[in-house]
């Protein structure tokens, strides 16, 4: 679930606030930084010495798309358990409440049976998400309606005694269609104090099997990796202002390309340069605007095309993977010691599965917003790179000296 919202927009709505909870890009309009009420934080505290916790992950998977990966938590004394899609472009945690009519989960919380609950603050707050679970993109974002209140939350051996999170009453579709039953997010404003001996998580996630993924809290499982780890900085400005992880986007290149079409009046010619907000929950990627995906897929191939108003673009299922190429982003900080990676989206990749509602058709993993993205400081093109983009690497993501690392990923 992503974002195509602008900033961590809110406003009052009588009693509740109406927040961005997924921090997208504005397809319209730059709105200013917020004075926002305090976020619901889904970190885990350290104490030094302790233990990293390896956690499994599920990987959720549909019309032959890796779509999430979740594991389970537990919230509450004594502990209940939930499942939850730990997600690198939100912040705070997010679980249903066992009086949630339309949650449709089997997994719910209680809070009349953990003696640590308390519903303070007690502040209602409507999260918005600009993408849903699946692959294809919404017409209109879609939420949930929650209270901030407190309780214990644990992933593994590592807990924290007093924390705030959301309890929700009601949830949209997107949400309530989904496995797991709620959302950790991951942003760069998480906290990382308490339990853990680091304030690092390492992320695994292997395409195309439900089983054998892993998020490590507190450090990173080196067994998940294989050759060197690269190291980039991440933009510090935009990323504690969206509480999330942007990086700066160089430049991008389609290997074997076709010649680059002629671009769009107005157009950006492949939007760079540009920076990238990276989505772990959401399953395909976002390009700045209608031209980018044009030129983008005009490199490839004429036959990939627009195959519904939302932004989708594909091609006949029989075709799309010969279609398709590698697409290498060069990504980091240009002109600074740690430089730039350069980050390969593989072709096989690019094939998200059949496109409900269109029989042979296959849908391409780059889609359009509805409007120009841009981020909100120097209006830069801004790309979304969901779990897609990273899923051939092990991935490190360090909040207190704001970076990434990328490593080549082993099958386990």
């Amino acid at each position: 679930m992503a974002p195509l919202r602008a900033l961590l927009l809110h406003a009052s709505v009588a009693a509740a606030t109406v927040i961005t909870y997924k921090s997208g890009w504005d397809d319209v309009t730059t709105y200013g930084p917020p004075e926002a009420p305090p976020a619901p934080q889904g970190g885990i505290e350290r104490r030094r010495p302790a233990k990293k916790v390896n956690l499994p992950l599920i990987n959720w998977i549909a019309h032959d798309a890796d779509l999430q990966w979740y594991g389970e938590i537990s919230v509450g004394t004594p502990p209940q358990k939930l499942k939850v899609i730990f997600d690198t472009g939100s912040y705070g945690l997010l679980i249903p409440s066992k009086i949630c009519p339309n949650c449709n989960k089997t997994n719910v919380f209680d809070p009349t049976k953990s003696t640590t609950f308390s519903p303070l603050p007690g502040l209602e707050i409507n999260p918005l998400f600009g993408t849903a679970g699946d692959s294809v993109p919404i017409d209109t974002p879609e939420g949930a309606n929650c209270t901030a209140v407190t309780d214990t939350i644990g992933i593994g051996h590592a807990s924290v005694p007093v924390k705030e999170f959301l309890l929700c009453d009601s949830y949209g579709p997107g949400l309530a269609g989904q496995p797991p039953d709620g959302l950790f997010g991951l942003g760069s404003s998480a906290t990382a104090s308490g339990q853990l001996p680091s304030p690092v998580f390492g992320y695994h996630m292997i395409p195309g099997q439900k089983y054998g993924s892993q998020l490590t809290f507190g450090g990173i499982d080196k067994s998940r990796s294989q050759g060197p780890m690269r190291t980039i900085r991440i933009d510090r400005s935009l990323s504690e202002l969206r509480r999330t992880w942007i990086m700066d986007v160089v430049s991008i290149a389609v290997k074997n390309s076709l010649p680059a079409p002629v671009p769009a009046i107005n157009g950006s010619s492949m939007a760079i340069p540009g920076v990238g907000l990276i989505d772990s929950a959401t399953s395909y990627m976002i390009v700045p605007d209608l031209a980018t995906a044009r030129d983008l897929y005009g490199r490839m191939s004429p036959l990939i095309v627009p195959i519904d108003a939302k932004g989708s673009w594909g091609a006949p299922c029989a075709k799309l993977s010969s279609l398709v190429k590698d697409v290498v982003f060069r990504v980091g900080k240009a002109g600074e010691m740690d430089g730039v990676f350069e980050l390969t989206v593989p072709k096989e990749f690019m094939n998200l599965g059949p496109y409900a509602g269109l029989p042979g058709i296959c849908q391409a993993l780059f889609a359009n917003p509805p409007g120009l993205a841009r981020e909100p400081l120097q209006r830069r093109p801004g790309w979304v790179f969901g779990g897609p983009s990273i899923k051939a690497y092990y991935t490190t993501w360090n909040y207190e000296d704001m970076t990434l690392g990328f490593a080549k990923a082993k099958d386990h």
